[in-house]
């Protein structure tokens, strides 16, 4: 009876330590469990953080390529409006060029029409001179139909002479307003064809107020009746200015002179 109960007892308190020991071995798996758990929720976490740096990263970087780009197309747009300023001075310094030696010339052209005035004026001192000797000789002779003929021929030289030089002078001036014409219209189409130049290159910003100043030169091409910078015909030969006609001399012959030069 008594081994029977010492052996209940043992067999009690086996369970009991069986019990405690599946108990610690149950908490230990748990608590191992939890530990897995925080783990896993750690390393989540990191790698969640790890993907949301990356990601900033990512769009830090696109934002700087598109300020990258944006300033390079700036850049590039300032250096084309910069080389359009630059061909402009260039242009607009040939131009000054063009002017002062236009100047130059017709400058010179004044000062040989000036030299060829002097030398006609010259010539008529001679002619009237030779007019006044002839005019002495008839007096000293008292020849009056002499004197009459004397008289008219100087009168028509001194008229054909003035007539020469008024269309010499119709002739330079009119020569002189061709060449100006001519510049002009020259450098209106360089400037036409350098403002289409600067629109095929020009970025949209630009192009509004290019095609306003091409269009105000275009007018100003077909107002002036200049020629279109794709070509045009020449001036007709019914532009160039009429040649003046020799005044007739007045007629002071007495009636019934045979020798009078008026008939």
């Amino acid at each position: 009876m008594a081994k029977n109960e010492e052996s209940s007892v043992l067999f009690s308190l086996n369970e009991l330590m069986n019990l405690e020991e599946e108990r610690i071995n149950q908490e230990e798996a748990d608590k191992a469990a939890r530990e897995r758990a925080a783990a896993d929720a750690r390393e989540a976490e990191a790698r969640r953080a790890r993907e949301e740096e990356e990601r900033r990263m990512r769009e830090e970087a696109e934002v700087r390529r598109q300020e990258e780009l944006r300033a390079k197309e700036e850049q590039t747009r300032l250096a084309a409006i910069q080389q359009a300023e630059i061909e402009k001075a260039k242009a607009e310094a040939e131009n000054q060029a063009r002017l002062a030696a236009m100047k130059e010339q017709q400058a010179h052209e004044a000062k040989l029409m000036s030299l060829k005035q002097d030398e006609s004026k010259k010539r008529l001192k001679v002619a009237v001179g030779s007019a006044v000797g002839l005019l002495v000789l008839a007096l000293a002779g008292g020849g009056f139909t002499v004197m009459r003929t004397a008289q008219e021929r100087e009168k028509q030289a001194a008229l054909r002479l003035e007539a020469e030089m008024r269309e010499k002078k119709a002739a330079e001036e009119a020569e002189r307003a061709r060449k100006e014409a001519e510049e002009n219209q020259k450098r209106l189409i360089d400037e036409i064809n350098k403002l289409k130049a600067d629109l095929e290159s020009a970025s949209d910003a630009d192009k509004e107020a290019i095609q306003a100043e091409l269009n105000k030169k275009l007018e100003k091409a077909g107002a002036g009746g200049g020629r279109r910078p794709s070509g045009g015909s020449k001036p007709s030969s019914a532009s160039k200015p009429a040649k003046p006609s020799k005044p007739k001399p007045a007629c002071d012959c007495p009636p019934g002179d045979p020798l009078c030069s008026c008939f």
